[in-house]
């Protein structure tokens, strides 16, 4: 009997075995069969004997849209395979069936799959075209996307079963394809069915003896753990959704008004930079997460979630992107115990002196600077940096500490991120004796570690540059570009002569002042109108206040800044000051000015990219009755602070902590400017790079060689000047002119 219930010899009949046969319009008689027949396994055989014609898709021509492997689908047959043998081998099974379930495997390596926009079907003996979500040619098969979709999931397994010989075990098959591997485990076990974990822990335990991080568990979940090696396939299919993902995520983000995309840029294949979401620079790590999974693969990813301030956000091509957290993750994995890496420094170490392994500061570098002794020691031996380690001498170390207001986890996070490839690093506060230090880590490298394409090696006590052509080290020269120059000086040789208890002068300041000034106008061809002096009356406090205040808000990236000072010099034990022509010596830090006030702050904040700073200071003790603190001498910490951000400005200073700059009757000025003059003045040897430049690091070197001793040669006096640098550069401060 056909479908419209009327006899029909056999041989007339037709069958469709992929379908309803509606779609043929009523230009064949299809063969009646209730829903129960047309699920037998048996079905195909009883009708070949009865010489009933079998359409399947295979007679059809397939015009499909926008195809492309389906690697997804194959990897989750190759996941589920064990199972499903032994699900079929859990219950009675003829011979037939044995042989199929043994070709299994070789059967799924045979088979192509395919993914597309669109499918249909034409028949060349009549005229129609049909849309599908399933069609298969031999060891073919075409799906629509996505392939898990419940349109697909239909007729999927029942033409698998069909392809692999194994008719009647369709619902076995539709079940694994559509459960997650927790539910399947749980249902074997609930049935007695035998859980082929051996099988499924092959994967993990194979991509954990050949990946890098020997530190993961055997019993490590494959919910959260996957190795793109063992995994090529799968990887490849995943980077060909990561542009689509890339695209929607940063979409999405510029809908939401607390991220700002209009800097945004993709830095990496799936990371995206220069995002601001509430003032702050983030990072986005922008992942696909068809069939509910997120896979991170690539290294710039785990660097960027560990280093810098960064969100993961993924999506499905159909979905509104979403975030994912933490807090997800750790209610996923129900982790309740993290195991955290200490970082175990031996108090020796403290005491050791710069080396090809150790650097150390009071304060914390700047991120560029911290960046480079990074990459010096990935690439030499590997070493520790320690800030919250004062050098007292060459052999002597004192742990003076670091106080938490530092960020310096979130410096050593961006100084990592600097750095192409990332190297193995580990950072941690440690606590010696009652003060806490900060000490970083870093593991020698494999590899080249880079910053800016400079490559960056440990030489004795200083991080150099290697030439890559020479093979030479050398610390990097910088020649700043400016147009314009301006400079302050202030002198104060006189105070007040008013006070009751007058302040002592600065003998010889003044002349100081103007031996600066002239090689200003000869030697650094600045114009007098550039040139801003100040000295004795003219230095009240709201004066110097009100003239460089002026000056820092006018300077530009295109202009240099040189201050010179010469007068007393002090530090209340918080911050640095420098005397002024009215300050009082009973109110200390309300006459005086604060030089972070005046000077180092207005200058980080201004566009002025180099800056050149010198700081002749006398020091005298005076006690201020309303802070009741010793004022003592200049203080370099602070400096050092501010140095450490700015590679391109240089501090040069006329003593060390706990000295006194001393002025000389034979000279007619004070020793450190003296010599520091000279040298520009004459541009001797020792100051000159290549004949052609003076140097900030020459310079400072030249002044702490001649001023130490010729104040210990000829008065016995201890003055060793101090010049406060970016260790990896050598900036000039002007070309020698013939």
């Amino acid at each position: 009997m056909n479908s419209k219930n009327t006899f029909t010899e056999c041989n007339n009949l037709y069958y469709f075995i992929d379908g309803n046969e509606t779609i043929f319009q009523e230009q064949y008689a299809f063969i009646k069969l209730n829903a129960k027949n047309k699920n037998h396994p048996n079905l195909k055989i009883l009708l070949t004997c009865f010489q009933v014609k079998l359409l399947t898709q295979n007679h059809f021509k397939l015009v499909y849209a926008n195809e492309e492997k389906c690697d997804s689908l194959k990897i989750k047959l190759n996941i589920i395979v064990p199972y499903f043998k032994s699900w079929i081998e859990h219950e009675e099974i003829d011979d037939n069936t044995k042989q199929n379930i043994l070709k299994l495997q070789n059967n799924i390596d045979d088979l192509e799959i395919y993914e597309a926009e669109d499918l249909k079907i034409t028949y060349e003996e009549m005229n129609f075209m049909k849309y599908v979500n399933l069609h298969v040619d031999k060891n073919k098969i075409y799906v629509t996307k996505p392939w898990n979709s419940n349109s697909v999931l239909l007729k999927l397994a029942e033409n698998l079963c069909t392809y692999f010989g194994l008719e009647g075990y369709s619902s076995k098959l539709d079940f694994l394809l559509r459960a997650e591997s927790d539910e399947i485990s749980k249902y074997f076990f609930q049935e007695g069915i035998e859980v082929p974990l051996k099988n499924m822990r092959d994967i993990t335990s194979l991509a954990i003896s050949e990946g890098d991080n020997d530190t993961y568990k055997k019993d490590i979940s494959e919910d959260f753990f996957e190795d793109s090696l063992q995994h090529l396939s799968r990887k490849t299919y995943i980077k060909s959704l990561i542009p689509r993902a890339v695209d929607n995520v940063l979409k999405y983000l510029s809908t939401l008004p607390e991220y700002d995309c209009t800097a945004a840029d993709v830095i990496s294949e799936s990371v995206i930079g220069g995002i601001i979401k509430n003032g702050n620079d983030i990072k986005v790590v922008a992942r696909p997460s068809d069939n509910d999974k997120i896979r991170l693969y690539y290294d710039s990813e785990f660097d960027v979630l560990e280093y810098v301030d960064a969100e993961i956000w993924y999506e499905d091509g159909i979905t509104p992107p979403k975030q994912f957290t933490l807090g997800q993750l750790l209610k996923m994995t129900k982790i309740n115990k993290i195991p955290i890496k200490k970082i175990n420094i031996k108090d020796a170490e403290f005491d050791n002196p710069k080396s090809e392994i150790l650097e150390f500061d009071a304060v914390p570098f700047s991120p560029e600077k911290t960046a480079k002794v990074i990459a010096s020691f990935a690439n030499t031996n590997g070493g520790t940096i320690v800030f919250g380690i004062k050098e007292l001498s060459p052999i002597k170390n004192e742990i003076v500490g670091l106080s938490t207001d530092f960020n310096v986890i979130d410096i050593t996070n961006k100084a990592i991120a600097m750095l192409n490839p990332t190297p193995n690093v580990s950072f941690d506060w440690i606590k010696k004796g009652e003060e806490l230090v900060f000490v970083i880590e870093t593991e020698k490298a494999d590899e080249d570690i880079l910053l800016n394409n400079q490559k960056y090696i440990r030489k004795v006590s200083s991080t150099v540059v290697l030439d890559d052509k020479t093979g030479k080290t050398d610390l990097m020269v910088n020649n700043p570009k400016f147009k314009r120059t301006v400079a302050i000086i202030i002198s104060i040789e006189n105070y007040f002569p008013k006070q009751i208890n007058p302040i002592s002068p600065v003998r010889y300041a003044n002349n100081d002042a103007e031996k600066f000034k002239e090689i200003l106008v000869n030697k650094f061809k600045i114009d007098e109108s550039d040139i801003i002096f100040l000295k004795n009356e003219q230095t009240i406090k709201n004066e110097i206040e009100d003239v460089v205040k002026y000056q820092m808000f006018s300077m530009t990236e295109e202009d240099r800044l040189i201050f010179y000072y010469v007068g007393h010099g002090f530090h209340d034990g918080t911050t640095n000051y420098i005397s002024t022509y009215d300050m009082s010596k009973t109110d200390i830090s309300n006459t005086a000015i604060s030089l972070r006030k005046l000077l180092l702050d207005p200058l980080k904040h201004s566009k002025c990219n180099n800056a050149l700073i010198f700081i002749d200071a006398c020091a005298q003790s005076f006690i201020d009755q309303y802070s009741r603190s010793t004022i003592s001498n200049i203080n370099t910490e602070e400096l050092m602070i501010f140095s450490n951000e700015f590679p391109h400005y240089a501090l040069f200073l006329s003593c060390q902590d706990g000295e006194s700059s001393y002025s000389c009757d034979k000279l007619k000025n004070g020793i450190w400017t003296h010599y520091l003059t000279k040298a520009i003045n004459e541009s001797v040897d020792e100051v000159t790079l290549n004949y052609k430049y003076i140097t900030d690091r020459k310079l400072g070197d030249y002044l702490s060689l001649n001023v130490s001793q010729y104040a210990k040669s000829q008065y016995g006096w201890i003055q060793n000047p101090k010049t406060i640098l970016d260790s990896s550069y050598e900036n000039v401060i002007n070309e020698v002119r013939g």
